[in-house]
């Protein structure tokens, strides 16, 4: 797979892995199943959350490795503890594009983030698989009405596209 293939696995997915969805819904829930059933995205979502089966209509699987495909993307947003595990998973399951909205890594102040955050990078070169994150809003796509965010943006296409390293760029489109 090409680094392009890889980056549109990001940028273009057909189906998301949304793990750590919570069953709270509402604005302050930053409910990534929430966020993308109200963009309109047409591609398919497997929310992953063990203690519920169903989310907002929508099945729920209890990890990832039952998730009937390969889904383009995995967005991993659970407690720190949990992530190495997740992205193992992710990893095994042969997800080759993961977005760790996670924060507490090699941006926290202690050394176990730091460590935490070389171990999943070791991972993902080994497996070929491509991590975007940790403590990140990942990307959004108008056009597929998708963003793998927490947080709701407006979003309308119109033929325009940023890159950015920073959440700037997110939190500018709200304003």
């Amino acid at each position: 797979m090409t680094i392009l293939d890889q980056m549109k696995l990001f940028l273009e997915p057909k189906s998301i892995a949304a793990v750590g969805v919570s069953r709270q819904t509402g604005p302050d829930a930053y409910n990534l199943l929430e966020n993308l059933l109200c963009y309109g995205y047409e591609g398919r979502i497997y929310p992953v959350n063990p203690n519920a089966a169903e989310i907002l209509g929508v099945r729920t699987y209890s990890s990832v490795a039952v998730i009937p495909e390969i889904a383009d993307v995995a967005l991993v947003s659970l407690p720190r503890h949990l992530v190495l595990q997740v992205v193992r998973d992710c990893i095994q399951k042969g997800i080759k594009a993961i977005v760790v909205i996670t924060q507490g890594f090699a941006d926290a102040d202690d050394d176990e983030g730091k460590r935490m955050q070389r171990e999943m990078v070791d991972m993902a070169k080994q497996a070929g698989t491509r991590i975007l994150g940790p403590n990140t809003f990942g990307v959004a796509n108008a056009r597929l009405k998708m963003s793998t965010s927490y947080i709701r943006i407006p979003m309308e296409v119109n033929g325009i596209g940023t890159i950015s390293q920073t959440g700037g760029t997110f939190v500018g489109l709200t304003t």
